[in-house]
């Protein structure tokens, strides 16, 4: 540890900046003796052994911190440690307090958050929130807040909301493989279509009648509101999210790598752009997409570190943004896009927004995601939510305006700079016919309206501390979601000082893949917790054993996404038996239910690491630690250890295609 508490002075540092004028300010932002005592640790840390201290502003009090290990003591009324005394001993008053008072809730039924489940009806009349825990789709009159409720199919995840014409509604059913339509008049399921085995993101052009439905197995469909049928599906690029109908065609994004894809009437790419992410980060997650009729569309999505990271005490929060992980909005103009950008000019804005290739701007949102976002298309007129978590367990809401410009005609927007902040677990947000946001919150199940209005949806709790953990703001404007998206992985390879990590995928039982990381350094949950959220994250409160128990619950019933079954079945079969042969021999480490021998092997990819789950290894990318493999036929490259990782150099071209297939199948 010699050394570490060097990081915390540049911690305190962001803290103090973020803190709006406090003269002491904890991670969280709150003046007083728990930033006195983060501060004052900033002040003491100069490399080991190092002793200091410093005051906090009013009655906050003081704290020192002495040696590499840290030793915490706050004096003053209401003087409390936090960092510090995560790895030292906490004087008098410095105890870490209890996690959430030390109460744990449990659900059957709590899912990861994916957001944009709600939708305002174009005449004004109606807002439709769909919720995927409680396998309902709620219809709410608007003049008379009057609430209809619609049955799903158990489990099937409700997601994206669209309308159709004629009353229809659709609801994606992420793991039920179809599309719910929905008889506005009647609160009724009319039919259930079958589209792919993951439909995400959902659009209806009014114009020609057809809905579009982006799955993410890479399947762009198109169906004629009318008849119900499929007129066309297109393949793209994997991991596709959200569909927005344009002017002469559709902007696509995908998931995991914020990028944007353009597409012409006849369904040809057209420009692909990814957004500049914040400050050195690279831009990740797209969590939603909008479009406002105008030739606008707004994606809510991340920006992750593309520097060395930290792993002292909130090693996690002082990146170049102030967090590895920040929140973004870029505002997109496909009209305006091509695949060849001008070189970026240089320019200084006060509104935060950051140079980017033609037709593309971004904000940052300095929030814990997931993010929602909503826009009004006759004022341009938008706002977006962020699910920030902290022990006040409120979300955040922020106005912005898209505005032209008059020299060139170009649109640009800006934040208001105020955030307002949310009741409940927000999820979704939209704008009513007045341009007022309707906020939907998962827990309590309710709609939250700009004039202060509650209209609860269900009085069926869906309350989880597991899951309340995994979307916590650690206090340095960073959750367990801001890398695990839905539960599961950003694919962002990070870069730490012992080298190139990817982030791990949390899906399909994480439990019984122990000991964590890729080097197996951490036995266990508990492990896990002290070590990230506790000491990377600079979490200031101290979970029980039992809300550890808790937090590994909920992740272990995270289930994988479906896979496509796109691939030839006796491609598959032969596949699996090549897998199990003596010669490939790659089931002697990845074995068992979880395909993997939960041991560390060198097998010439770059060190020692723990034997990686290969479920769903073919919806991932990148692979191995450092992310060096693109895709899985990348497993036989130059970064896939040659025969020491598997003798596989004696597979013909057919052998590996197999391979390829069962592997891509798991």
């Amino acid at each position: 540890m010699a050394g570490s508490l060097g990081r915390v002075t540049h911690l305190a540092t962001i803290g103090l900046a973020l803190c709006a004028g406090a003269l002491a300010c904890s991670p969280q932002g709150a003046s007083g003796a728990a930033g006195g005592a983060v501060g004052s640790v900033g002040a003491a840390a100069n490399g080991s052994g190092g002793t200091g201290t410093a005051a906090a502003n009013g009655s906050g009090g003081t704290a020192t911190a002495i040696g590499s290990g840290g030793t915490a003591t706050a004096i003053g009324s209401g003087g409390t440690a936090t960092s510090a005394g995560q790895l030292g001993s906490a004087g008098a008053g410095g105890a870490l307090p209890d996690l959430f008072d030390g109460k744990v809730e449990h659900s059957d039924h709590a899912r990861p958050i994916s957001g944009g489940t709600l939708l305002v009806t174009r005449d004004g009349q109606l807002a439709v929130a769909a919720d995927p825990e409680r396998d309902q789709v709620f219809l709410v009159d608007l003049s008379t807040h009057d609430v209809r409720a619609v049955a799903l199919p158990p489990d099937s995840e409700a997601g994206r909301v669209a309308e159709g014409a004629n009353g229809q509604l659709f609801v994606a059913l992420r793991r039920a493989g179809a599309v719910a339509v929905i008889d506005r008049a009647r609160a009724s399921v009319s039919a259930n279509l079958p589209v792919c085995r993951a439909p995400r993101g959902l659009a209806f052009d009014p114009t020609n009648g057809v809905l579009y439905v982006a799955c993410r197995g890479g399947q762009l469909i198109s169906i004629d509101g009318s008849s119900l049928a499929i007129t066309r599906q297109l393949k793209l690029d994997e991991d596709l999210r959200d569909v927005v109908v344009l002017r002469d065609g559709l902007f696509v994004t995908r998931f995991r790598s914020a990028e944007f894809l353009v597409l012409n009437a006849s369904g040809a790419v057209t420009a692909r752009v990814s957004p500049a992410g914040a400050g050195c980060g690279n831009a990740t997650v797209a969590y939603h997409a909008v479009g406002d009729g105008q030739g606008h569309v707004l994606v809510a999505h991340q920006s992750s570190s593309a520097v060395t990271v930290g792993t002292s005490i909130g090693g996690y929060g002082a990146s170049c943004s102030g967090s590895v992980v920040a929140g973004q909005l870029s505002l997109a103009e496909p009209s305006r896009m091509s695949t060849t950008p001008p070189p970026l000019q240089p320019r200084q804005d006060p509104l935060d927004v950051k140079q980017q290739p033609l037709g593309l701007q971004s904000l940052t949102l300095a929030n814990t995601g997931p993010f929602d976002v909503a826009v009004e298309p006759a004022s341009g007129k938008f706002v977006a939510i962020a699910l920030t978590r902290g022990t006040s367990e409120s979300g955040t809401l922020r106005r912005g305006q898209i505005t032209q410009n008059p020299s060139d005609a170009s649109s640009v927007f800006a934040w208001d700079q105020t955030d307002l902040a949310l009741q409940g677990e927000p999820v979704a947000v939209a704008l009513d016919a007045g341009g007022g946001y309707i906020v939907q919150s998962r827990e309590p199940a309710t709609l939250e309206f700009e004039a202060g209005q509650r209209v609860a949806l269900s009085d069926v709790s869906q309350r989880d501390t597991g899951m309340k953990m995994f979307y916590l703001n650690s206090g340095i404007g960073l959750a367990c979601a801001s890398c695990h998206p839905e539960g599961d992985e950003d694919g962002h390879t990070w870069h730490f000082s012992t080298g190139l990590r990817r982030t791990q995928p949390l899906a399909g039982g994480v439990l019984s893949r122990a000991p964590f990381h890729w080097t197996g350094e951490l036995a266990g949950m508990a492990e896990l917790v002290d070590e990230v959220m506790l000491r990377r994250m600079a979490l200031p409160a101290k979970p029980s054993a039992e809300q550890v128990q808790a937090l590994g619950s909920f992740l272990d019933g995270i289930q994988l996404a479906p896979v496509e079954d796109s691939a030839d079945p006796n491609a598959v079969a032969r596949g699996r038996e090549l897998f199990a042969a003596p010669g490939p021999a790659c089931s002697t480490c990845h074995s068992g239910p979880q395909l993997t021998d939960n041991l560390t092997h060198d097998v010439g990819t770059g060190g020692s690491f723990v034997t990686p789950t290969l479920l769903g290894a073919g919806q991932r990318r990148p692979l191995f630690h450092d992310g060096c493999a693109p895709a899985l036929s990348a497993r036989f490259g130059i970064c896939g250890g040659g025969d020491r990782h598997g003798t596989t150099s004696t597979l013909s071209d057919a052998e590996a295609h197999d391979l390829l297939a069962y592997l891509g199948s798991l």
